[in-house]
């Protein structure tokens, strides 16, 4: 009898699919893990809080103190008013220079790991859409380790801190994770200091030495510490930067402090 009349079992197509849908399923769950071990180092929960602190920072300054959560300050400090309560002055030098509404293009955050071994040292910029970029790279041999580093004693100090873990994670694994920023991410018109500022230290080779220095782990046990804050603020064809200063506190169960904002013009 002809074979070719005979129905044929779809058991071997079937098993194919199946395989090819394994395979698929292995090359694509492979292809997640890849992207997050090698490629993927995530700074979302950092972006997102470093935004909203930029945004009630220059809220609260801009005179919009409505508009901002008291998350990070030490309430058992009394003595150092929180960035919630700004100067008038302040306030009217905001306004004198980019008015009553101005927009956020920047914050950035310098963050750092001492220990032993050695310490480096990198700043933080975030843009409102969430990029984080990288500049300002530096390495020191030999450091000296401090007891007691930025305190993630909070759900917004936490997410605000992880800055620290995505750059011991990078600069000992996966340098390139640590994008650096370049001139075209600022705008074009802002002022030559600030730029000059921001972009200092951004380069392939300082940013390898830093890597280097952090290579095989040698500041996992390093301490974190993430540095004042400043926002970019541009309106009326003008920018201005806040300077808000953080607080550690004495004790390790307090949150951090944002402190008052002080203004200067963006030169």
């Amino acid at each position: 009898m002809n074979d070719a009349s005979k129905p044929k079992s779809r058991a071997p197509l079937l098993a194919a699919a199946g395989c090819g849908l394994l395979v698929l399923v292995v090359v694509c769950a492979g292809t997640g893990y890849w992207v997050f071990l090698s490629g993927g180092t995530s700074y979302d929960e950092f972006a997102a809080e470093a935004n909203r602190v930029g945004e009630e920072l220059l809220a609260a300054t801009s005179g919009h103190p409505e508009g901002a959560r008291d998350a990070f300050t030490d309430t058992r400090n009394p003595m150092r008013r929180p960035f919630t309560e700004p100067e008038p002055a302040q306030t009217e030098a905001l306004r004198s220079l980019v008015g009553e509404d101005p927009e956020r293009v920047l914050t950035a955050i310098p963050v750092g790991l001492v220990g032993t071994a050695g310490s480096v040292h990198v700043l933080a910029v975030v843009f409102p859409d969430g990029r984080v970029r990288f500049s300002g790279f530096e390495a020191a041999e030999g450091g000296l380790a401090s007891g007691q580093g930025f305190p993630r004693t909070n759900e917004p100090a936490r997410r605000l801190g992880s800055v620290i873990d995505g750059l011991r994670e990078a600069g000992s694994e996966h340098c390139d994770d640590l994008t650096i920023l370049t001139p075209d991410d600022l705008p074009s018109d802002l002022g030559a200091d600030t730029r000059a500022h921001l972009t200092r230290g951004a380069s392939e080779d300082a940013r390898q030495r830093l890597c280097d220095a952090m290579e095989g782990g040698r500041l996992n046990g390093g301490t974190g510490m993430l540095g004042d804050v400043r926002v970019v603020a541009r309106g009326q064809g003008r920018y201005a930067v806040l300077h808000s200063r953080m607080h550690r506190p004495r004790s390790s169960t307090a949150p951090p402090s944002l402190l008052q904002a002080e203004v200067s013009p963006a030169r």
